[in-house]
């Protein structure tokens, strides 16, 4: 992306090294593919399961807002992995403005991920979340009043289930195996 094509449609400030990086990144991307397919398919599954209503994979796939916001987290997450500036960012915000799930692209999520009735959900640029992690709808996970870990990352553990209108802004301890948090608070 250039931000300095004169009107003629010439870039400026590009040079062949920076086109080359583009190329080289565009291909480590696509390398990534096969194994962000293979979590998305977790995701789908962790969906279909969790859903009583739910007739196929297909409808989970082309129906569920929370399949296309976690779809476009993963791109979005692996491309600010590579470095990519910006695009990332873009890629979040337009599924956040669609979907109204809000998933900063610097948060680390587990496979078997799902959002059941995502309105409100925000995700956060600190967050870390498991394997196995159910979110409904009105849930905040974000900001750095977390116990954290070496790299500075807030500490949460899996599988567990946060009901509507949870917002862990600030938590003594990580959430255990099997844990459900629900109503309108703030631990």
């Amino acid at each position: 992306m250039c931000f300095s094509t004169s009107i003629e449609g010439k870039c400026n400030a590009c040079s062949d090294s920076k086109r080359e990086e583009a190329a080289r990144l565009a291909a480590k991307f696509i390398s990534k593919l096969p194994t962000m397919r293979k979590i998305l398919a977790t995701d789908v599954e962790a969906a279909y399961n969790g859903d009583p209503a739910a007739e196929s994979y297909g409808e989970v796939i082309f129906c569920y807002p929370a399949i296309k916001a976690i779809s476009n987290y993963r791109i979005a997450h692996e491309l600010l992995e590579l470095g990519v500036p910006l695009i990332p960012r873009i890629i979040t915000e337009m599924e956040h403005s669609e979907t109204g799930i809000d998933i900063h692209p610097a948060a680390k999520i587990g496979s078997y991920f799902t959002i059941d009735h995502g309105t409100g959900v925000v995700i956060g640029a600190t967050s870390i979340i498991g394997n196995n992690v159910k979110l409904y709808q009105g849930v905040t996970l974000g900001a750095k009043s977390f116990p954290l870990d070496a790299d500075g990352k807030p500490i949460k553990g899996f599988p567990a289930t946060l009901f509507w209108r949870t917002m862990l802004l600030f938590i003594p301890t990580p959430l255990f195996w099997e844990e459900s948090l629900s109503g309108t608070m703030q631990l």
